[in-house]
Parts: structure tokens; sequence; C-alpha cells
């Protein structure tokens, strides 16, 4: 099951790194770089992507394929593998889509001269900060399970 469960990491860490790869291609075009440089919530999208979706889960996927997956010893708890596979995923996707959408509505109104930009963001944080605390969650369960796992 282990190598199960690292498979599913690994195929959902390459969706995120050809959408990072597809990003950052997007960014280096002049007109969209001048746009997305006027919100800091694009720059956090492309990191956010890159770093937590494409380099953690790969890493994840990796430990558990191929570690726990040769260790010749069942998983402390699949179920918990595969709750805190879906809560990472979810976490990364919906936060991903609010800083996008932040960005590009606080970017569209910085271009527009309106005085809201500055504070166009307010509620996409809420989102941000509700989807971080489940991405926090999925990896606290992940990283208990492998711990779990690498002590039996």
């Amino acid at each position: 099951m282990e190598k199960k469960l690292g498979i599913k990491f690994l195929q959902a860490s390459l969706m995120y790194f050809a959408i990072s790869v597809a990003m950052g291609t997007i960014m280096t075009i002049s007109p969209v770089y001048k746009f997305i440089v006027l919100s800091v919530l694009f720059e956090r999208a492309h990191a956010h992507i890159s770093l937590i979706g494409w380099v953690s889960l790969a890493i994840i996927g990796f430990t558990y394929y191929a570690i726990l997956g040769n260790l010749g010893k069942p998983m402390y708890s699949e179920r918990l593998g595969n709750t805190g596979f879906w809560l990472l995923n979810i976490g990364i996707f919906i936060e991903f889509i609010s800083l996008l959408t932040g960005g590009f509505n606080q970017a569209y109104l910085f271009v527009a001269e309106d005085p809201a930009a500055h504070t166009s963001t307010i509620p996409y944080t809420m989102f941000i900060l509700i989807f971080a605390f489940v991405m926090l969650i999925g990896i606290y369960a992940t990283i208990y399970n492998i711990y779990r796992t690498l002590k039996s």
C-alpha cells in the first residue's frame, strides 16, 4: 500500500510541476510581468505551487514509495495516509486559486488606480489562511503516519 500511496503523491506532484512551469513561463512575458508585479500574491502563488505542490509532494511520494515501500512492514495507517494526501491537495489547490484570484483582483484595481487596491486582498486572506491550516493538518497527518511506520 505504501507504494500505491507514494505513486498518488508523485502523480499529484507532477501535476503541480506542470502548473508551476507553465505559470513561470507565462510570467516571463513582458506585459504579463508588468501586470503581476502589481500584487505579491502572484509570486506567492507561484512559490506555493512550486515548493509545496511540486517539491514537498514529490519528497513525500518518494518517501512512501521508495523508503516505506521497501521496509517490509505495513504502513501505520492507510486511512491516515490517504487523509493526509487529500487534505494536502485540497489545501494546495484552493490556496493557489485564492492567491491567483486575489492577485488578479488587486493588480486590476492598481491598474484602474482604485484606492481600494490596498485592501482588496482582505476577503482572499481568509481563504488563504483557512486552507493553509488544512495543509498544516494534512502535513502533520502525513508526518505522523511516516514516523509511526518507521518506528514500528
